[in-house]
């Protein structure tokens, strides 16, 4: 008797936990009333469901955005503030709306999102995730506002389309791979407060033409402008006491305009082109 009252028992409670996750993921069901638990490998997060779209409780951060929606547009509500990790990641979307409330954007919130061809970032954001933006071959402009101070690595990888991008005067780095495999991207503004260039930062970007780095910066990172072989101008300033390892590996037009002692040398080690004369 206790043997088949306890398998009866286990048999009610997987059916429960059944519908209980039908009631969270069911397509279509529209604002649910009651909170959910949604977890993975174990770890427990609180979400509300509205129209298939998963926010916190308390609606501050929208957790995950179905990517098997076909929609071409989303307009994300007012009052959130938080783009959670992998929240787009994969999706079909090609313009994201974006409220002023938003101030983060997690780490590849974004990625993989290739057809996504316009986002405007609100004023009010401080901080873009490692890979945030990673493979949207659909971006072409992106203007960044003077209220981020932080973009994380590999942001815009692999951006193959992009053309333009401003950052904002309070960047204090360029992160790994920023920027690396961005096919199309002719020029880029460094910002007089950057003091490093990552690992990789440039790499790969073919339409590359010159890169003025700004007074200030005291790093290159390894493989910074790696394989950019329509790089014809490079202005290094004084305050450069380190270029990694295959910074300008295979820029093969390249000549370096610099009163730099260090960088001068650096440019005789790697039989790179270089001139005093800085204009």
């Amino acid at each position: 008797m206790g043997e088949n009252c306890n398998r009866s028992c286990f048999r009610i409670g997987a059916l429960l936990a059944a519908l209980a996750l039908t009631a969270v993921f069911a397509p279509g069901c529209g604002a649910l009333t009651e909170d959910a638990d949604f977890g993975i490998g174990g770890a427990q997060e609180e979400t509300v469901n509205v129209d298939s779209v998963l926010f916190s409780t308390d609606m501050k951060t929208l957790v995950k955005y179905p990517s098997d929606s076909s929609a071409s547009e989303y307009v994300v509500p007012d009052g959130v503030t938080g783009i959670g990790s992998l929240a787009f990641k994969g999706c079909k979307l090609i313009s994201v709306n974006l409220p002023d409330s938003v101030t983060s954007i997690g780490e590849g919130a974004f990625q993989h999102c290739s057809k996504l061809a316009a986002i405007d970032l609100p004023r009010g954001l401080t901080s873009i995730g490692n890979d945030a933006f990673a493979e949207c071959h659909g971006l072409t402009s992106v203007i960044i506002p003077d209220s981020v101070t932080d973009i994380g690595d590999g942001a815009f990888n692999g951006c193959k389309n992009m053309a333009e991008i401003v950052l904002p005067d309070g960047l204090t780095r360029v992160g790994e791979k920023l920027f690396s495999f961005c096919h199309s991207l002719p020029s880029v503004e460094i910002p007089g407060g950057v003091t490093s260039i990552g690992d990789k930062a440039f790499e790969f970007c073919l339409a590359l033409r010159s890169v003025d780095i700004p007074g200030g910066l005291t790093s290159i990172g390894s493989g910074a402008f790696e394989n950019c072989g329509n790089l014809t101008r490079a202005h290094i300033p004084d305050s450069v006491t380190t270029i990694g390892d295959r910074a300008f590996y295979n820029c093969s037009r390249l000549t370096v305009y610099t009163d730099n002692p260090y960088a001068i040398t650096y440019a005789r080690d790697h039989e790179i082109d270089f001139t005093n004369a800085v204009d």
